[in-house]
């Protein structure tokens, strides 16, 4: 019960009963006499406290006293068991009357059913609670937008994601945030709800945070109707961060590359050792070919040789990959590059000798600080490459050249072409 003046109030009245000073109810006049909790003739003629049960007398009794006493209408709610047993709610105003019946002031309290009102602000809050519920845990950012795209309403995700206040977002267009690029692509889905060609639309693009940084988010805006006119009254946005998928859609991009750098080597740097050993094991399977032990012992020699080289390039493609893969621990140690180089020279020394290549290094009797296995794979590479690229009867020259604190090497030859 409480006399708190209603936000509505109806101003036909479904129950009115006259009371004089002394609380005592001089008339009824039931419009709907289901909703009396008395029948009239046991109200007429009795007072508050006969009538009303015991927890209802004070407030009735003070509240008519008090709009009797300073001629002010009074708004009174309360709830009461009416004949049937039904529990109903219940909206009066007490109103001060200017006439005296024997001699006694009196007042008129007119009454309505609102019990059917009340469920409905009870489903109201309810719906409310559970929205703003779904909104304050929602994963996903949510914003309520006018007509213009400028924020009614921003939930917490949305804050945390763009990095601004409430107080911020509000009343700030939506495509604010949206980085520049992709203002065209998003105004032209807008308009396109605005023009009733669509209901929604679904968008992914990028956003400027607060910090500057740029966010890839999917974006779904929908839109709420009139339900006569079907003109738009407020649009709906759910938008979601996807910047990490985005950056692992990049990294499988780069790995896909990877893969296909790292066939494209295999081909490239198998090819030359393996035609080598498959041509001398057909010398030596060529039962028209006679050789003497000294060359046969020789070219069983060369296919060791070869397939040692192509293991350990195996070995060093693998972990060319597995550093493309990000797998690869780099483990820089003092050695000497001299040996390294002459390894690796050693390694192509059969398809150098096929095209009559020469190879010369200077300066490369040095101390370096370096990853011995990363060194092998970026020289072999580059001492492929050369000799593939040079002319027939042609020379390399490696050469190594101080710079400060740093040994720069330096593979020069006369390419094709």
């Amino acid at each position: 019960m409480d006399t708190a003046r209603p936000h509505t109030y109806r101003v036909n009245p479904e129950l009115i009963f006259m009371v004089n000073e002394d609380g005592v109810f001089i008339d009824v006049i039931p419009f709907n006499e289901e909703l009396l909790f008395r029948r009239k003739e046991e109200v007429i003629g009795r007072s508050i406290k006969d009538v009303f049960p015991p927890e209802h007398v004070s407030f009735f009794a003070s509240s008519m006293q008090q709009c009797i006493e300073t001629s002010e209408t009074i708004f009174i709610a309360y709830n009461l068991r009416i004949l049937s047993g039904e529990l109903r709610y219940f909206q009066g105003i007490f109103i001060p009357l200017s006439i005296s019946l024997q001699g006694k002031k009196c007042a008129l309290l007119e009454v309505n059913d609102i019990t059917d009102l009340r469920k409905t602000e009870q489903a109201l809050k309810v719906s409310e609670a559970r929205f703003k519920l779904i909104c304050d845990t929602a994963y996903a950012g949510i914003a309520f937008c006018d007509m213009n795209g400028k924020m009614l309403f921003a939930n917490k995700a949305l804050e945390l994601m763009l990095g601004h206040a409430s107080e911020q977002l509000l009343h700030q267009n939506l495509n604010h945030y949206t980085y520049t690029g992709d203002l065209e692509e998003e105004s032209i889905l807008f308009q396109e709800i605005i023009d009733q060609k669509r209901n929604d639309y679904r968008l992914e693009k990028r956003c400027v945070t607060a910090a500057g940084d740029v966010k890839w988010v999917d974006m779904t805006m929908g839109v709420i109707r009139d339900e006569d006119d079907q003109k738009p009254q407020f649009f709906v946005a759910v938008i979601v961060d996807i910047t990490s998928r985005k950056q692992q859609e990049q990294d499988l991009l780069q790995l896909n590359e990877a893969k296909d750098k790292f066939f494209s080597i295999i081909s490239h740097d198998l090819q030359s050792p393996l035609s080598s050993i498959l041509g001398l094991a057909r010398v030596l399977n060529d039962k028209g070919i006679t050789l003497s032990g000294e060359e046969r012992d020789q070219m069983i020699g060369w296919i060791h040789e070869g397939t040692e080289t192509t293991r350990q390039l195996l070995t060093n493609l693998l972990e060319w990959s597995r550093k493309q893969l990000g797998r690869l621990e780099y483990h820089p140690v003092m050695t000497e590059l001299e040996p390294v180089i002459t390894k690796d020279i050693a390694l192509l020394d059969n398809i150098m000798r096929a095209k009559k290549i020469s190879l010369h290094t200077h300066n490369i009797n040095r101390m370096v600080y370096t990853d011995i296995n990363i060194l092998h794979t970026i020289l072999r590479n580059l001492l492929n490459n050369a000799i593939k690229f040079s002319y027939p009867n042609s020379a390399i020259f490696v050469n190594g050249r101080e710079e400060g604190n740093d040994l720069i090497i330096s593979i020069r030859m006369k390419e094709q072409g």
